[in-house]
């Protein structure tokens, strides 16, 4: 929960231009699922993906940055590929990342 609510706050920050919170809540966030997909990855890999995603908008529209953007959601798409068949929610996911790399001309 505390994962989520960071992301959220992320959002948030970022879409009131507050840029260095957002920045670090999202990281944080990160931080935390990323601990919790080691002990459960099924469950929580997901989460780290649409935190990654998340980043990637944010270099994206926020603070453009390419290389992190693309970074983050390069990731993102490499930790769900192998999951979207048993976790069809993730197509979502996944094609969001798709047209952050589409936004930055990457195939």
């Amino acid at each position: 929960d505390v994962a989520t609510t960071l992301n959220n706050l992320g959002i948030l920050q970022s879409d009131k231009n507050e840029y260095e919170e957002a920045q670090r809540s999202y990281a944080e966030a990160l931080k935390i699922r990323r601990q919790l997909a080691e002990e459960n990855p099924q469950t929580y890999l997901p989460g780290v993906a649409m935190t990654l995603i998340n980043l990637g908008i944010y270099y994206l529209e926020s603070q453009p940055d390419p290389e992190k953007s693309i970074q983050h959601v390069s990731e993102a798409i490499e930790i769900l590929s192998p999951m979207v068949e048993k976790v069809p929610y993730t197509r979502k996911y996944i094609d969001v990342a798709r047209q952050i790399l589409n936004e930055w001309k990457v195939d």
